[in-house]
């Protein structure tokens, strides 16, 4: 069906307003408690003094990072955050302090960045992704998360493509300020959350979503969970990192859009199709 190039992806912590939000149909709202990448500062890093554990900028802002803060830089060949170590002081917009010996030290011009953290050791969290409104009137691009795209194998509950989206451990487990000897690549699953409205609910093709146009998503949600062996928890006091393609397989909705074919695109809370003309089809839930 061709690609699209969603205009945000975005991450949230669960809970129960954000719950509400991707319980919805639309998809739409304001969700709490995201979960952002490291805030860049003006300016790019000009040197660190070892002896004081210094960083020091040119025309940065180092204000508006804490004291607590995990100190990156962007890779400049890349685009990847490098993690630097965790802010002690600031002692002026220029210049600031580290806990420890850089681990990794800045690339001369780069942009520096500070963040809590990139997520936290919680068992799920929430992905929202935009769509857009597809090439031919009247439909809609929402991501296709069927194999081979969004999984591996099942298409429903397969594990995830790490081509397209994936979890990374960059620290050692424990030390979140290190790097990790071999970045460990964390496995997820993840199951939909939007509750479509349904068009039909009887006829040849069982129950049908999008009564028109005005119907569309305009975000969809996924709740993911780590799979590390038979846990779904993540290492406390450890760095990681989730990085997700904007660019994505289309599946293209229209209305009146089967259960099935939403099924087979990944989708887990729809109905299925209907054995005769007039059943209503078995609800797919995800775990």
């Amino acid at each position: 069906m061709g690609t699209y190039l969603s205009p945000a992806i975005n991450y949230y912590r669960i809970n129960a307003a954000n719950t509400a939000i991707a319980q919805t149909n639309s998809g739409a709202g304001t969700p709490t408690e995201e979960i952002t990448a490291p805030l860049a500062s003006a300016g790019t890093f000009s040197s660190y003094t070892a002896g004081t554990l210094t960083i020091a900028g040119t025309g940065t802002d180092f204000t508006s990072f804490a004291v607590g803060q995990y100190l990156y830089y962007t890779d400049p060949a890349n685009g990847n955050y490098i993690l630097v170590g965790q802010i002690a002081t600031i002692t002026s917009a220029t210049a600031l302090v580290l806990t420890a010996a850089a681990v990794n030290t800045p690339v001369a011009s780069s942009v520096l960045s500070a963040a809590y953290a990139l997520i936290t050791n919680n068992e799920s969290i929430y992905m929202r992704i935009q769509t857009i409104a597809g090439a031919a009137n009247g439909t809609q691009d929402i991501p296709n998360f069927a194999a081979p795209w969004w999984r591996q194998g099942n298409s429903l509950t397969g594990i995830n493509n790490p081509a397209q989206s994936s979890l990374t451990r960059v620290s050692n487990v424990g030390t979140p300020v290190s790097n990790a000897g071999t970045e460990e690549n964390i496995p997820f699953t993840f199951v939909t959350m939007n509750q479509f409205t349904v068009a039909a609910t009887t006829g040849p093709t069982g129950t049908t979503y999008f009564r028109s146009s005005a119907d569309f998503p305009a975000y969809i949600w996924i709740r993911v969970t780590p799979q590390i062996g038979t846990s779904t928890s993540l290492a406390s006091q450890t760095l990681y990192r989730f990085s997700t393609q904007d660019s994505m397989e289309a599946f293209t909705i229209s209305p009146g859009q089967t259960g099935t074919s939403l099924s087979g695109a990944g989708y887990n809370n729809v109905a299925g199709a209907n054995t005769t003309s007039v059943g209503g089809g078995g609800q797919i839930i995800g775990g």
